[in-house]
């Protein structure tokens, strides 16, 4: 699995979720990386990782991964809102909801707070993992 299956494979968890439906008003979970953009009320993913080839990778092929999803959480209503949607994410993303990963942790959170630039209360999250690619 790529990182942009990952990426797929949380925003289709994000969005089959009837409490975030609830909170958000609809399936508004976007992949995306321009803040300028963000629609509101929102969930926005981003994803970055960082491989390594494991040992014996000459003969297997095998990499290992540190993947980082980052989880902007935007609304316009009330800091209580915002922190509602963040911990129900908080609550879908730790037990690792994507197959074939392991070792799924809270890196960072932020406070809730108003941004100018959207003109929406945000929090962001960012959570690690790790998975393997074979490669070919």
């Amino acid at each position: 699995m790529t990182n942009s299956a990952h990426l797929d494979s949380l925003r289709d968890t994000l969005k089959a979720d009837a409490t975030i439906l609830i909170y958000l008003g609809g399936p508004s979970v976007y992949v995306g990386y321009r803040q300028e953009s963000m629609k509101i009320p929102s969930i926005v993913l981003t994803h970055s990782d960082d491989g390594q080839p494991r040992a014996g990778y000459d003969a297997r092929k095998v990499r290992e991964h540190l993947g980082i999803f980052t989880i902007r959480m935007g609304v316009k209503t009330t800091v209580l809102d915002a922190d509602h949607i963040a911990e129900r994410v908080d609550e879908l993303m730790m037990p690792g909801p994507i197959t074939s990963t392991w070792g799924w942790a809270k890196v960072s959170e932020s406070e809730t707070a108003w941004d100018e630039t959207v003109n929406a209360y945000q929090k962001v999250i960012r959570y690690s993992y790790r998975y393997q690619i074979t490669d070919t």
